[in-house]
C-alpha cells in the first residue's frame, strides 16, 4: 500500500470516528467475501457502515480523532461497525449474523465515549427496537 493510499484510509477512518458516536469492533476471521457482503447489506439496512481496518492505520486514525480508547480493541483481523442513528438495530444485525456465522466475533465497542465489552453488545442486541422503546416511555 502506497503512502498516499494509507493517508487516505487514515483520513476516512478518522472522519468516521469523528462523526460516529457509537461503534462495534469485530473479528471477521474465517468469513468469505460473500458472507461479508451479506453482513454489510444487513448493517446498511440499519444505517450502519461496516469497514475492515488495518490495526496500525486504525490506531493512527483513533489518535487523530481523539478516540484513543478504541485502540484497546484493535488486535487481530479487525472490522469496525460504525453505527448510524439506531445502534440497537446494528447490534441486532451483528448478533443475528453471528448466530448463523460463528466466525464473526464481536470484541466490544464504544458507546458514546465509554468502552464496552462483548457482553454489553449482546445486552444491547437483546433490547427491543427503538420505536418500541420510545412507545414504552
Amino acid at each position: 500500500m502506497l503512502r498516499r493510499e494509507k493517508d487516505a484510509v487514515i483520513a476516512e477512518v478518522q472522519q468516521l470516528l469523528t462523526d460516529t458516536e457509537n461503534l462495534f469492533v469485530s473479528d471477521y476471521r474465517g468469513l468469505t467475501v460473500a458472507e461479508l457482503a451479506e453482513l454489510r447489506g444487513k448493517l446498511r439496512e440499519s444505517g450502519a457502515r461496516f469497514r475492515v481496518v488495518k490495526n496500525t492505520l486504525g490506531g493512527i486514525a483513533a489518535d487523530k480523532a481523539g478516540r484513543e480508547t478504541v485502540k484497546d480493541l484493535l488486535n487481530g483481523p479487525t472490522a469496525i461497525t460504525f453505527c448510524g442513528d439506531d445502534l440497537i438495530a446494528a447490534a441486532k444485525a451483528l448478533a443475528d449474523f453471528a448466530k448463523t456465522h460463528p466466525q464473526l466475533e464481536v470484541r466490544g465497542g464504544l458507546l458514546d465515549a465509554s468502552l464496552i465489552d462483548h457482553d454489553a453488545v449482546k445486552a444491547l442486541a437483546s433490547l427491543p427496537p427503538r420505536d418500541v422503546l420510545i412507545a414504552q416511555v
